[in-house]
């Protein structure tokens, strides 16, 4: 079975042709006829577009009558010689409207060459009778109660395609089809109007048919390999040329008997029926039609599902169902999977670290070296020897006599490492007293800056008060800090000479405490007195400010305060707000603070 015009969708049949080549070679075949400069490929595979807008654009596009049937005859035949090529061929063949040209294809009565022309034609014919007005509507009832209802309105609608036992679609004029419509609303039965552009498959299309015969003509017919059957009569093509050419260019006009088809081709033996196409439409009304009875329906394409899955999906369907079928010629391209190799029991790796070391050796099993022998542990002793040093001090008398007490004498070459500390103390003490003078220099610097500059504030606010000419006298200055003291060089005491005393084992004396030395005394630094500056004399700025705000506004003193705010405060009065203005002139805002 051959589905017709509907089931077309972007993209149909792509996955089965990048994964078959059989398959591929149909696009590959129809690749070879353009049509308004594009091919049939170019409108099922467009390139990829990234909005709603191109993408329905399109869909658009392949809906168009001239592009459908072409594409949907081209999406067929190539699941079609995926079947050839697995070795199943059917007796029966038949389609629904357009798909009953793809069924005479298939069962040889049209080339594939001429396949293709031939599908763009009718398509072509059945746009151009889209200028005829006309409509169609489809009806959810059993055919007889329709055609009951139809009874008064003659020829002018009829039955154009009879899908399933409930389902029914009318065609006709439009203005014929709207009273229909009308009348089924009064009658209980509910009818869609179909969204397409003439009444096909009536006699307003009817023109059509005779050109495409005139296009038949010239159009090779051969010997039918199988039954077709029709859909205008619910029976078998005629086997001569002329009889099939009639027959198919009438179809255009004549109502679709599917419903009667296919039970015709039931009661002939048809028990497995495979929908060749894309989508699975007629699957669906195959299973309508027949109902319980046995028959087995399979779709190989479905919408929305990865067309390879569907493929084998159905295949494996009729492997079940007692198709024959060769599948290894799905594999036919691939290279046969290698006998796994059996990997010897005994394997020798060849390397450099082996060259010219045959194994096993001339002499057999005995010539090979004898296993290692079991290591033994050693055991290794270490004896640690332990030094035990006893220091005893012993009081030595001093050189020249004196009241102190005896100290005792350092080992010599203790006196080297202590001067050395003392050297690194000493100048770790050199150091820091540098810094610290260097702080003090700057503080001193810093202080004696600020004094400078509130030596000539006050003088600067001295002579505003006195109105006499502001002078400076010799800058305060701050005495030099006294230089750091230098430091005193260590001098270490002679060292008498050493005296070697043998160790004993008797108990080390009570340690003898040495006094230290006293300090040496540091001279305290001068302390430098600066000088003392004679202070300005006493003036109350308070007062003085509020007696130049009172002179320059008019206003008592005693009506003046700091929290007053001269725009606002001093304006409040009419009479004398502006003036007082004015006077300030252009002073800022609070002035008198």
């Amino acid at each position: 079975m051959f589905p017709g015009q509907g089931s077309q969708y972007v993209g149909m049949g792509g996955d089965v042709a990048m994964s078959v080549d059989v398959a591929r070679s149909a696009w590959d075949d129809a690749a070879n006829a353009r049509f308004d400069g594009s091919t049939v490929g170019d409108v099922v595979f467009p390139v990829p577009v990234f909005s709603d807008d191109e993408r329905a654009a399109q869909t658009k596009r392949l809906t168009a009558t001239e592009w459908a049937q072409a594409s949907i005859g081209v999406a067929s035949l190539a699941l079609l010689r995926v079947l050839r090529s697995l070795g199943v061929k059917a007796q029966d063949v038949g389609g629904h409207s357009f798909g009953e040209v793809t069924a005479l294809c298939a069962a040889g009565v049209i080339d594939e060459a001429s396949f293709v022309a031939v599908a763009r034609r009718r398509g072509e014919l059945m746009r151009d009778a889209s200028a005829t007005p006309g409509a169609m509507t489809a009806v959810g009832r059993p055919i007889d109660e329709v055609r009951a209802a139809l009874a008064e309105f003659g020829d002018s609608v009829v039955v154009a395609n009879h899908n399933h036992p409930k389902q029914v679609v009318l065609s006709g004029a439009t203005e014929a089809i709207e009273r229909v419509e009308a009348l089924l609303s009064t009658k209980g039965m509910a009818a869609k109007r179909l969204p397409v552009s003439t009444a096909f498959h009536s006699a307003l299309v009817a023109p059509s048919g005779a050109k495409f015969g005139d296009f038949l003509a010239g159009v090779p017919f051969g010997a039918p390999g199988a039954v077709v059957w029709s859909n205008a009569e619910a029976a078998p093509y005629p086997t001569d040329a002329a009889g099939m050419r009639e027959r198919l260019a009438g179809q255009i006009a004549r109502p679709v008997r599917f419903v009667e088809q296919v039970e015709a081709m039931w009661a002939r033996g048809a028990r497995t029926f495979i929908e060749v196409g894309p989508g699975a439409v007629l699957t669906d009304l195959v299973d309508r039609i027949l109902g319980s009875r046995p028959h087995v329906s399979v779709p190989l394409d479905r919408k929305g599902k990865h067309g390879v899955t569907s493929l084998q999906e159905a295949l494996g369907r009729l492997a079940v169902a007692g198709v024959p079928m060769n599948l290894a010629a799905l594999w036919a391209d691939y290279a046969p999977t290698p006998a796994p190799k059996k990997k010897p029991a005994m394997t020798l790796s060849l390397n450099g670290s082996n060259y010219g070391k045959p194994y096993p050796p001339k002499g057999g099993a005995a010539a090979l070296p004898k296993p290692n022998p079991p290591r033994v542990k050693e055991v290794v002793e270490v004896v640690k020897e332990v030094v035990k040093e006893v220091v005893v001090v012993r009081e030595v008398p001093s050189a020249a006599p004196s009241a102190a007490a005896p100290v005792a004498a350092a080992p010599a070459a203790s006196a080297g490492e202590n001067l050395a500390w003392v050297q690194a103390y000493q100048e770790s003490q050199r150091q820091t007293s540098e810094a610290h003078a260097a702080y003090l220099k700057t503080m001193a610097d810093s202080h004696e800056s600020f004094l400078r500059t509130v030596e000539t504030s006050f003088s600067g606010l001295s002579s505003m008060l006195t109105g006499q000419p502001m002078s400076i006298g010799q800058p305060m200055s701050i005495g030099q800090l006294p230089a750091a003291a230098a430091p005193v060089a260590y001098v270490a005491p002679a060292a008498p000479a050493p005296v070697y005393v043998a160790p004993v084992a008797a108990p080390a004396p009570a340690p003898v405490v040495v006094a230290a030395p006293a300090p040496a005394p540091v001279a305290a630094p001068a302390v430098v007195v600066a000088p003392v500056v004679k202070a300005a004399p006493a003036v109350d700025l308070q007062a003085l400010m509020l007696t130049i705000v009172a002179e320059k506004t008019g206003y008592p003193s005693e009506m003046l305060a700091f929290t007053m705010e001269l725009e606002a405060d001093l304006a409040s009065t009419p009479s004398s707000g502006s003036r007082s203005s004015r006077r300030c002139g252009s002073a800022p805002r609070g002035c008198p603070r």
